[in-house]
């Protein structure tokens, strides 16, 4: 129901009379450099022509109706410096957006005009004036670097900024601090958890085409959340134009092992394109329920057998290109002929991509001597990864002063995966096994926000207020695994169903799973300023309110024969093939298959959270160089949750905990453009549903079993950062920070059981950790070599971390084992040329992670490290006519391996061997080739 509003919101708009104007637009903010203010009233002529016109309450500006060409602007302002700067370029038909930032001036006597050298300069000198002048550690990335990198989605960008990396293609890793240790955001919204399993959310969620700036956050201040410290990651899409425009884009893309190659799937349904599945995968309507199932005779275990779709049949084909595809328009109109105001403006757009990947795992486990293969299975996995989004964001302009804005964001991610196995498994005596698993996943979330943005110009008082809405559904319909195995060379193989009913089974069973989660939330937020020591100091209060439920049903269906009542029981069925094994005649009561549903009343649990805080901050500027952002949150925080044991014995969670959550930001300019900063804060990571809930789910990719702990505690965090920064003309930085944490009773995943056939994975309190590390970053352009060169620029950051807890890493290694997930070092680094003659634009991007703990226990106690591979990727953009773009990317040209392995050689893991160490898991990738046409009308 909300894709089709936001569908029709979109059609309304196509449909919609759109004026275009012959010349092009030039838009943007005027803001103070010391403290981010917008500035009201300034002055923004063009020296060519003489128009001009000046800024509004929120600093924004707007001049209509210029001719193509390049200008120069003149910007002044009473008690600051005026600006001139050059190299202005419209472009018929588009909106040109440059925001300004102005020095407050020494002397009032005379007017000091500073040269600024170009516009693509003075737009990027802006946004890093905006860090510099936040009042916590934080790191970021706009628009402008995502559109010439090759990244799809927001879980590709954030592996660009600084002491930041991604697990599994889409979970964030901020300071070596896992996912649960990093809070999201959408538009100031805070996000639930996207996984059944885990407190994460899933950033592969988002196209990277609707965000206009992401920001990760480092330390805390009493205005935000309290539940992070690795990152707090806020995700801003873009705002309404201050013209009407349509853009398309459409692109494909080919991976060398991928595209165009063999591609094994299954029969699906109507809607896959889409992300949805019809309800071909649906359990059937005249199914019976778990209770009527679970009882059932034999007689009906075998009727009810033959209901279930025979959809085992492996189909091969050719694997397509991928393909992306993107629309969006925006407008903007006066709703009085007379009046500037109230104006109405808006912008939407529909996202689609569609990506099919082949990889192959090789999944390994040993005996204690590292040496003895339990298993070793070669998976060929096939899957095909559907992202649509829609985006529908509305904003009404009352006045100068006054704004409401209401967003809109539907996205379905889905994942269709077949995984075909074989290999042995010498520790259950058998010599070869073949299997195989069907697995479709989608995750469809909603977010709408009613938000506005008010200013009392006499105090100079500003109120914002919020309310919000998610709602996300994820449907795992109809998950099928099988089994073949073999017990001699050469010997036929048998497909492995059991004698009687077991939740172990792996051979015909079948998984249904849904999660419900419906967010409620509201955030308020009132800043106040005051005079005090010649300075503006700033009071800001508020509060949030956050309510979020989720409900989990899954379901979990076998097939069986009962020797002791079918003696008569056909064994030639298990040497049947996998479309046809399964077909409804094979359910009898007397010489075929029955069917039973294990009913494990873990399988089904709901709950909910509450959240209510309130926080005091100040902002004092003590004189020109010292600035204290601190203050107080509090947070009034239960989690509840229902669910049954595995011997029927409800069991009710009632996890309560209030915390005082303080924290200061000490802020130095030591010169007009650097600062050292120093933080500290509190803050704390709570145990979410799926770590409390006593539920089981077995993932067949990983052969990992997941399961909860109802005893896990609250973890509190205190956590310490300094920084040094450095600002220079021509938008060059560089930047050096450490910080410290410390952790009591962290929760950490471990292997709760290391069976011989797959591992089971719960999470547990580890006691205490430390984690601290150091931080670099910089930007450097060459115009030193010559003038020529200032279109070139080098950009890199590294982070160097450590931690440790007070557990050993094993058995047999007494030192104390970092902490899952942290990498030694991570380093981004990028060289980009954008020549403004020719509308040629190179980036060469490169990203490495080093090796980090991946799991702890299991079979000898030996830990499991994570190695995975570096990434370099290449991409050329060319204008073309007036508004058109060509973008050729290729990523991940270097195209390793990743490992994951036991230290078998005793490197303190940081040097993998191939030779020495005992891989557990290896997959491989391919090159992306892609190309990419874009026009806006």
């Amino acid at each position: 129901m909300h894709l089709k509003s936001l569908y029709i919101l979109l059609v309304v708009l196509l449909f919609t009379k759109i004026t275009i104007a012959q010349g092009g637009n030039l838009t943007g903010k005027i803001t103070d450099e010391n403290n981010n203010q917008a500035l009201a009233g300034a002055s923004i002529s063009i020296v060519e022509n003489g128009k001009r016109t000046v800024s509004e309450a929120d600093g924004t500006y707007n001049i209509k109706a210029l001719a193509t060409g390049k200008y120069t602007l003149l910007i002044s302002f009473v008690g600051y410096n005026s600006k001139k700067i050059a190299e202005v370029e419209i472009i018929s038909g588009q909106l040109t957006e440059l925001n300004i930032v102005l020095t407050a001036a020494k002397s009032t006597l005379k007017v000091v005009v500073v040269q600024s050298t170009s516009a693509k300069r003075e737009s990027l000198s802006a946004l890093l004036t905006t860090r510099r002048n936040a009042g916590v550690v934080s790191d970021g990335i706009s628009a402008d670097f995502i559109r010439k990198s090759p990244d799809k989605n927001i879980s590709d960008v954030l592996k660009r900024i600084s002491g930041t990396t991604i697990q599994e293609n889409k979970f964030v890793v901020v300071r070596g601090m896992n996912d649960r240790y990093n809070e999201a955001m959408l538009n100031g919204a805070l996000l639930p958890s996207s996984e059944p399993d885990r407190k994460t959310f899933a950033f592969n969620i988002f196209p990277s085409e609707i965000v206009d700036n992401i920001t990760i956050i480092k330390s805390a201040a009493p205005d935000l959340p309290g539940s992070f410290s690795g990152g707090l990651v806020q995700i801003n899409t873009k705002e309404t134009p201050d013209k009407n425009f349509i853009a398309l884009k459409v692109g494909s893309s080919y991976n060398t092992i991928t595209n165009g190659k063999n591609y094994a799937g299954y029969a699906g349904g109507k809607t896959d394109w889409l992300g949805i599945d019809d309800g071909t995968r649906d359990i059937p309507d005249q199914f019976p329920n778990t209770d009527i199932l679970s009882n059932a005779s034999i007689e009906d275990q075998a009727k009810y057998g033959k209901l279930l779709n025979n959809n085992w049949a492996i189909k091969n084909s050719t694997a397509p290109l991928n393909a992306n595809f993107q629309i969006t328009g925006g407008f903007s109109a006066k709703m009085s002929k007379k009046n500037t105001y109230p104006k109405l403006g808006g912008i939407f757009g529909v996202t689609y991509n569609s990506t099919y990947r082949f990889s192959e795992f090789l999944t390994n486990d040993f005996l204690d001597d590292n040496t003895t293969s339990i298993y070793n299975y070669k998976d060929s996995t096939y899957s095909r990864s559907i992202l649509t989004s829609g985006m529908g964001n509305l904003i009404l302009k009352l006045n100068a002063n006054n704004k409401i804005y209401w967003n809109n964001l539907y996205s379905i991610s889905s994942n269709d995966q077949t995984v075909i196995r074989s290999g042995p498994n010498p520790s259950s005596g058998l010599f070869d096994i073949k299997a195989n698993s069907f697995f479709f996943t989608s995750n469809r979330i909603y977010n709408s926000q009613l938000a506005g943005e008010h200013i009392f110009p006499k105090t100079k008082i500003k109120l914002k207020w919020q309310g919000y809405y998610t709602d996300l559904f994820r449907n795992e319909p109809d998950y099928r695994r099988n089994t073949f195995f073999q017990v001699d060379e050469g010997s036929p193989y048998f497909a492995f169903v059991q004698g009687a009913p077991s939740p172990t089974a792996n051979t015909g069973v079948r998984y249904y799973a849904t999660v419900k989660d419906e967010t409620k939330g509201a955030n308020l937020d009132l800043s106040i300023p005051f005079k005090l020591l010649k300075q503006t100091q700033t009071v800001k209060t508020g509060g949030a309110y956050y309510y979020n439920t989720r409900s989990r049903i899954a379901r979990f269906f076998g097939p069986y024969y009962n020797p002791d009542f079918q003696p008569e029981f056909n064994s030639g069925l298990l040497m049947y093939g996998q479309d046809s094994i399964y077909r409804p005649e094979n359910f009898d009561v007397n010489n075929g298959f029955l069917l039973y549903e294990y009913n494990d009343p873990r399988n089904i649990y709901n709950g909910s959270i509450t959240n209510a805080a309130g926080y005091l901050m100040l902002d004092n500027k003590f004189n020109d160089k010292l600035r204290l952002v601190w203050g107080v949150r509090y947070e009034q925080y239960e989690n509840k949750l229902n669910g049954i044991t595995e011997s029927f014995a409800p069991y009710a969670i009632d996890l309560k905990k209030n915390s005082f959550l303080p924290s200061a930001n000490f802020i130095y300019a030591v010169q007009a453009k650097s600062n050292i900063r120093a933080s500290f804060s509190k803050t704390v990571s709570r145990p979410q549903y799926r770590e409390l809930a006593n539920q089981l789910f077995y993932d067949f990719l990983t052969n990992i079993t997941f399961s909860g702990n109802p005893g896990l505690k609250t973890t509190d965090i205190y956590n310490y950062d300094i920084r040094w920064e450095q600002y220079f003309k021509g938008s060059q930085y560089y930047s050096i920070s450490a910080f410290y944490k410390k952790f009591i009773d962290p929760i950490e995943s471990y292997i709760s059981i290391a069976g011989a056939d797959s591992r089971t994975i719960s999470y547990r309190n580890s006691g205490k950790a430390t984690n601290y590390g150091i931080e670099l970053e910089g930007r450097k352009n060459f115009d030193f070599i010559s003038p020529s060169l200032e279109n070139l620029s080098v950009y890199a950051n590294l982070s160097v971390i450590n931690s440790k807890t007070n557990e050993y890493l094993s058995s047999k290694d007494s030192s104390y084992r970092p902490l899952i997930g942290q990498s030694p070092y991570i380093m981004n680094g990028s060289l980009q040329y954008n020549d403004p003659k020719s509308n040629l634009g190179i980036s060469v991007l490169y990203n490495v992670i080093g090796p980090r703990l991946f799991l702890v226990g299991g079979i000898g106690n030996d830990p499991i490290w994570e190695k995975p591979h570096a990434v370099l990727d290449i991409k050329l953009t060319k204008s073309f006519l007036k508004n058109g773009i060509a973008e050729l990317t290729f990523a991940d040209i270097l195209h390793q391996n990743d490992y994951q392995y036991r230290d078998v050689n005793n490197s303190n893991y940081h040097s993998y061997s191939a030779d020495a160490d005992a891989i557990t898991r290896r997959q491989n990738f391919g090159m992306t080739i892609s190309l990419a046409v874009g026009y806006r009308f």
